[in-house]
């Protein structure tokens, strides 16, 4: 008769280790479940111009915006909401060349809208991601 001992405890390691691995993998991303009457809005990456320009005019919750410079030189943009006296979401804030700023804001209130612009109108690319409301 032959000793099958040796085979069956290697075999007892592998799923073993097969398990551990399994339990302290890395977990894909949470998406977490919006009400029915919550809608996610995304801009499509666009030339920030020179002059405030209207992003949304609804009420929404920001949640990240991201500002990338295209090009070798610095630019200065500035984010506001859109309330009757506008307040600032992004301060005047100075993009060095080729860089890529992602501001993470979880849920910023921004109430009638978002409105932005750059210095230069030319080089910086941005676009926002936030949540709203109705329709």
């Amino acid at each position: 008769m032959r000793n099958f001992t040796r085979p069956i405890c290697i075999a007892a390691g592998l799923l073993l280790l097969a398990v551990i691995a399994r339990s302290t993998a890395v977990r894909g991303p949470l998406f977490e479940m919006a009400p029915a009457n919550v809608y996610v809005y995304e801009t499509l990456p666009a030339n920030m111009p020179s002059s405030d320009t209207d992003v949304i005019t609804s009420d929404i919750w920001v949640e990240e915006i991201t500002l990338a410079n295209n090009t070798g030189s610095t630019d200065t943009c500035t984010v506001l909401d859109k309330q009757g006296t506008p307040r600032v979401i992004i301060p005047a804030v100075t993009i060095a060349a080729h860089t890529v700023y992602v501001i993470d804001f979880r849920a910023r209130y921004a109430p009638s809208g978002v409105s932005w612009s750059c210095v230069t109108g030319t080089g910086v690319i941005g676009t926002l991601r936030g949540k709203r409301l109705g329709i």
